[in-house]
């Protein structure tokens, strides 16, 4: 008859466990995975599979224990490491949207805003339409498969039990803070300028014609100039884009 102790009970928990917290802490905080449209199950049968395929090609993990404190601290620090790498991915897609936000507030879109389910705040055409062509390009840079697998080279620089993340561990993600604004002010400045210029343009021609309606002839020139730049400007942003994602899902592993 086959036996089970309570030690090889707790082997067994642990081996599937520590991956399955940290897996499940990336799906709150990443792209695609932390969506409000993907529903909470199927995050939840994500994380087990992931954690099923995972677990016997990582490191020896620590086994289950007893103590309340040492617990909790084990579990805090999947939690935390798999929130920081879902985060410093979101933070460039941040810088993406902040970007179309740039470009909709010269466009004159700040008038017609509306409500972002998936932020839960206010946005633009141009900032939700920016941010939907991040997350093609994510995707389609099966960026949803490398954040797994920066997960899975997270257990050897940071093993489970390990020491507690540092200053010095983190400053990959802190600087992900500062390649959001750098990010957003990249993406928009040309688009800044083009329509910068128009505004300039449309200011001499008033002056020139103190009769002609600004607000009847200067919100049509700018959505208009607007739009082509961003049909003639859009195949150029794909690789600040695509390298601004690749430096955020290894931001915390180098």
């Amino acid at each position: 008859m086959v036996t089970f102790g309570s030690a090889q009970l707790m082997a067994w928990v642990g081996l599937y466990l520590w991956p399955f917290l940290r897996i499940l802490a990336l799906f709150m905080a990443a792209p695609v995975f932390s969506d409000k449209a993907v529903p909470m199950r199927v995050k939840l049968g994500l994380g087990i599979a992931f954690a099923v395929v995972l677990a016997p090609t990582l490191p020896s993990q620590p086994s289950l224990t007893t103590d309340t404190a040492q617990l909790f601290s084990l579990v805090l620090q999947q939690v935390s490491i798999g929130l920081l790498q879902g985060f410093a991915v979101r933070l460039t897609m941040a810088g993406v949207e902040m970007a179309g936000e740039l470009i909709g507030l010269q466009m004159g879109f700040s008038f017609g805003g509306f409500f972002d389910a998936q932020g839960s705040g206010d946005s633009t055409a141009v900032g939700s339409w920016l941010g939907v062509i991040a997350m093609l390009m994510f995707l389609a840079m099966n960026g949803h498969l490398l954040m797994i697998d920066t997960l899975a080279e997270s257990f050897r620089l940071f093993p489970v039990g390990g020491e507690v993340l540092s200053l010095h561990d983190l400053q990959g993600v802190l600087a992900r803070g500062g390649e959001m604004f750098r990010l957003a002010l990249q993406l928009a400045l040309p688009f800044i300028a083009i329509l910068l210029t128009v505004n300039l343009a449309l200011g001499v021609m008033v002056r020139v014609a103190p009769q002609l309606n600004l607000m009847s002839v200067g919100m049509p020139a700018t959505i208009t100039v607007g739009f082509a730049a961003l049909y003639i400007l859009l195949p150029y942003l794909q690789r600040p884009i695509t390298q601004a994602l690749e430096q955020g899902m290894s931001g915390l592993v180098r």
